[in-house]
């Protein structure tokens, strides 16, 4: 039966869950009249454990410097409330330096050399080879798209052309009739209105409508007549 056995140097943190950490903060908005090593002890309580007070910051009108030990000093909140005396207070906290602990650091690593970080020359032959294929397919593709939709443009614009004229030439065409019907009317109504108005200035001279006939039958005789010839003679006699 095999057995490993591991000996390592006894420490103060065995079986410790995790490590305090410990950083500088400044607490603000502690009242004037209320500042003392308890109270500001108790406002750095709030997010933490209160380790050690900056004596020459406690009276300070801006800001108390405590040093608070907590487990994640980058989870310190930026503020926390809570009362002394009758009142209670909103106060404020920034991390002014870190102690111990604070975000690992990240290790990279880069492979110089070798047959894995080597590229192979054919890989990146072929590599380069599929993305110009891929580049020239891309610009035949939107070349192709830009035609189509020119000539789509071109077309929507010849029907739209020619919708275009066509209803102006109907347009046309039925504003024609109605001006010539509404002319029509308008004549027909001024014809009629002269009538109406010879007719009052006549039967106004006491002129009966055959007494009319008869004159206009005589006036037309006398102007469009012939009377040079024999009939009209013996028409006079």
């Amino acid at each position: 039966m095999d057995a490993t056995v591991r000996l390592s140097t006894w420490t103060a943190s065995v079986g410790a869950k995790a490590a305090l950490q410990k950083a500088w903060v400044k607490i603000s908005n502690i009242p004037l009249d209320k500042r003392c090593e308890a109270n500001v002890f108790y406002a750095g309580g709030l997010v933490g454990v209160s380790l050690d007070l900056d004596a020459s910051t406690l009276h300070k009108p801006k800001y108390v410097k405590v040093l608070i030990g907590c487990r994640d000093v980058e989870l310190i909140p930026a503020s926390a409330e809570g009362c002394l005396g009758d009142n209670f207070y909103d106060f404020f906290y920034e991390i002014d330096k870190i102690v111990v602990g604070g975000p690992p650091k990240t290790n990279s690593s880069v492979v110089v050399g070798g047959s894995l970080g080597a590229p192979s020359p054919k890989r990146a032959r072929y590599e380069q080879s599929n993305s110009i294929t891929e580049e020239n397919s891309e610009n035949q593709g939107l070349g192709s798209h830009s035609e189509s939709v020119r000539q789509g443009k071109q077309y929507d614009s010849v029907m739209i052309t020619d919708v275009t004229t066509e209803s102006g030439s109907q347009e046309s065409n039925d504003d024609n009739v109605d001006g010539n019907e509404l002319l029509i009317e308008t004549m027909t109504r001024e014809h009629e209105a002269a009538l109406a108005a010879d007719k009052a200035f006549l039967s106004g001279l006491g002129i009966v409508e055959e007494e009319f006939h008869a004159m206009t039958w005589l006036s037309s005789w006398a102007v469009d007549g012939d009377h040079s010839s024999p009939d009209c003679s013996e028409a006079e006699d």
